[in-house]
């Protein structure tokens, strides 16, 4: 009768650790799968990212137009000018007798004269908070 115990244990014991073992596997196989699903979304993040901004020290040629004092675009591409701070194309000023005067527009227009028709060529330095490109 012992014999016959012991060898029912041992049996349970058996299944016991052989169902242990298969939870286990799963749990492995459910973290090496929630890893690669890890993996691919963080490596379509950066792929989007990538896309969202221009190689850096790439730099954009081509025919540019003014946006505002501070801003070009080329080939559909804004471009804020590193270093500069203009006011905005919209935006009035007053002169000394109080009076207002298109600021923005003129500044713009400073910009787009400068350049002129001749193609330029912007050296990325970083990004603006609004994910714009800031050149050289």
């Amino acid at each position: 009768m012992e014999a016959i115990l012991g060898t029912l244990v041992l049996g349970l014991l058996y299944l016991v650790d052989r169902e242990r073992e298969r939870r286990h596997q799963e749990a492995l196989e459910e973290m090496a799968k929630r890893r690669e699903d890890a993996k691919r979304t963080l490596l379509g993040l950066l792929f989007l990212l990538f896309l969202s901004l221009p190689a850096f020290g790439q730099s954009l040629v081509g025919r540019a137009s003014a946006v505002d004092g501070d801003t070009l675009e080329v080939h559909g591409q804004r471009v804020r000018l590193w270093g500069i701070d203009a006011v905005e194309s919209s935006q009035t000023c007053l002169d000394a007798q109080g009076r207002p005067w298109p600021c923005g527009r003129r500044a713009a227009f400073a910009l787009a004269d400068f350049i002129g028709g001749s193609p330029v060529a912007c050296a990325p330095k970083d990004a603006d908070r609004y994910g714009r490109v800031v050149a050289v």
